[in-house]
Formats: structure tokens, sequence, C-alpha cells
């Protein structure tokens, strides 16, 4: 299919339609090209203009063909790789956690692999190689999308003639790992301290990651904002570099009543700028350090030693976001609570909405009744 017009909802905006290109090219190469237009318009009139644009794209093409801008730096894997981490990656404005994972899948694996190969040759069927590794699937898809990625922006500084399209490795949906109510009460019982609720609270009843639970300042709790007032979560700590939230999107969080209670002690005496949880000399908590609450509070629950807890910290967020998928909260709802980037990461919890299926099967089921 040359041009595809698709409607497209996007969480807190308006919808728009999605226009899809592929432009068929000399040699069998196909570029595809996305575009939004606005809802207001018509398919009819999208559609239009995306056959307009269609025609426009190929005009350039054929301009830039006979131009001579078709011949490509003949780079290896490992030569282009350099250029990535410091064009690219800075281009892109890479949060430094992705940064760093791009640094060591070269390193550990892409490099080993591919580096001594042309950016040119490299094929799907190359990646077999990331494939057969005794690693878990979703390490293996990361890895295949990593390379894809930097191939990809190969194809569009012409390092490569064709951009690259790769075969992910089957990959079971886990269900996300999870406190019921009572144990996650019997968690925060056996709290030590405030400073131990607090973390807990803030992962299991305002959904926070780690990042985000040590940035947070004094100035991101807000007591006066709508009914129950509000975390505003815009930043995130990931090894003393502070960058915006997952996603890049900053988002406000309804303060659940046994979090305010907690956060109304808390803050009493802190300045704008302070820090909720911070060192003795008022640096923010390593991940370490805040796993490590959590492992003190498993461990006071279960009657184990410390050593001996798990000290799962995301699966707080987990907790969250399948406590309200439970009372029956709907899926957008959660997305924008939990600032997921995608539908599909909320889905994982929707299996558990207690009005998940009912209410379709509730139709189907007057349909018969009705004859």
């Amino acid at each position: 299919m040359t041009i595809r017009v698709t409607e497209r909802a996007r969480s807190g905006r308006s919808p728009v339609w999605r226009v899809s290109i592929h432009l068929k090219l000399a040699g069998g190469r196909v570029e595809r090209k996305e575009f939004n237009r606005p809802r207001e318009q018509s398919h009819r009139a999208v559609t239009r203009w995306a056959r307009q644009k269609h025609a426009e794209l190929l005009r350039e093409r054929a301009l830039a063909d006979a131009a001579g801008v078709g011949e490509i730096d003949d780079v290896t894997f490992a030569e282009y790789a350099r250029r990535f981490l410091t064009t690219y990656a800075h281009r892109k404005g890479l949060k430094p956690s992705s940064r760093r994972a791009y640094e060591d899948a070269l390193r550990t694996h892409l490099l080993p692999n591919f580096g001594r190969m042309r950016v040119d040759a490299i094929a799907d069927r190359h990646l077999d190689q990331l494939r057969d590794l005794e690693l878990s699937a979703g390490t293996r898809n990361r890895l295949i999308a990593q390379m894809s990625t930097i191939l990809n922006a190969a194809f569009r500084e012409r390092c490569r003639r064709a951009a690259f399209r790769a075969t992910s490795v089957k990959q079971d949906q886990r269900e996300p790992e999870f406190w019921s109510v009572a144990d996650f009460d019997a968690l925060l019982a056996a709290a030590p301290s405030d400073e131990h609720s607090l973390v807990l609270m803030l992962g299991g009843l305002a959904g926070l990651r780690l990042g985000e639970i040590a940035a947070l300042r004094r100035a991101d709790v807000n007591f006066t904002r709508g009914r129950r007032g509000a975390l505003h979560v815009r930043r995130s700590i990931w090894q003393g570099q502070v960058s915006t939230p997952k996603g890049r999107r900053s988002r406000a969080v309804p303060l659940h009543t046994r979090l305010r209670a907690v956060l109304e002690r808390w803050c009493a005496g802190l300045e704008e700028e302070d820090l909720l949880l911070a060192t003795a000399d008022g640096r923010p908590l390593t991940q370490s350090m805040i796993k490590h609450r959590v492992r003190v509070c498993e461990a006071a629950m279960q009657g184990v030693p410390t050593r001996a807890a798990r000290g799962a910290t995301h699966k707080l967020r987990h907790t969250f976001c399948s406590h309200l998928a439970i009372m029956g909260v709907s899926v957008v709802q959660i997305q924008r609570l939990a600032g997921h980037a995608s539908l599909r990461d909320t889905m994982r919890y929707m299996h558990l909405s207690p009005s998940d299926l009912d209410d379709a099967i509730d139709v189907l089921s007057r349909r018969r009744a009705g004859g």
C-alpha cells in the first residue's frame, strides 16, 4: 500500500490523521514517511493531500538521485557507531540512561558481532547472531531494536542505501507482579519510619519511578491543587544526572489520602527547593538507597533478614497501576497517572479490570436474548 490514512488518538491531546507514505525507489528500495494532519479535515481531503505529498516526495528524490546525492559514505559499523554516539545521540537529546544503554549494548554485543562489517552490508539475517544469544527474549529484542535505530540513523545520514527493518523474537507477555491490597497494607504497617512509608507510598500510591522519587522537591508538592492536592512529576535522576521523566513528559498525580497525611508532616519546615528525600548533606538518595529502604520494609513484613528481601521497587509501581485497574479505572486515566508513553504499556494491567471483557459479553448476551 503506497498511502495509508488512519485515525490516531493521543493522550491529553486531540486526535489526528496519521498519514503513512511508502516511496518505492530505484533498486527496489522503499522509504516510509509519516505525517500528522488535523482531525478536523475529512478523510477524503487528507487522502488528496497525501497523494500530492507522495508525488512531491518522489520528485524530490528523483532530483536528488540525478544530482548524485545517492552516493553513500562507505564505513564500518564500528566507525559509524562512534559517530552515532557523538552526533545522533546529541541531536536527539538521548537521556543519560538511554545513552548508557546504547554504550553497554555496543560494547558487549553489537561491536563484537558487527564492528568490522560495512554498515550498508548488514541485513536482517545477520541479526540471527543476536536472536541466538542465551538471553531473555526481552533483552534480545532490545538489542535488535537498538541495532535497528543505529542502522536507520545511518540510512538517514547516507551511510546505507536502504532503511533497515528487523524481525523481533517472539516474546511471551508476562503479567506484572504486584502486592495485593492486604499485602501492601502490611508492607506499610511494617515501615519503621515516615521516610520508609513515604518511599512506599510514592511508588505504590502515586506510581512514581525510582528516579522520579529521588528527584522530588518540596515545590513539587501542591496541597491546594484540585480537591486532593497533587504531586508534580517533572524531573528524574539517574546516577546523579537530572533529566525529564521517562517519555519526556511531566504529569500531575492527585494525592492519595494516606500519602497526603505523610507529606503534610514531612514537608513541614522544608524550603521550596529542598529535596523530599535526601542524605544528611542534602544530596539526592541514590537508587540503591531507595531500594534498601524498600528491602527493610519487605524484610520486616516477611520476618526475614534484610539481605534476604528483594527490595522490589518497581513492584510498587506495578501495584499502583494494578490496583487502579482492579477498581475499574479506565485505561486512559491509568496511562495519564502512570505517565506511560504508549497505551500498550497500560494494557498490561487491564486484564485485572472487572469490566474488561464483561461489558462486551453483556452486549452480546442482550443481543441473543432479544433474538
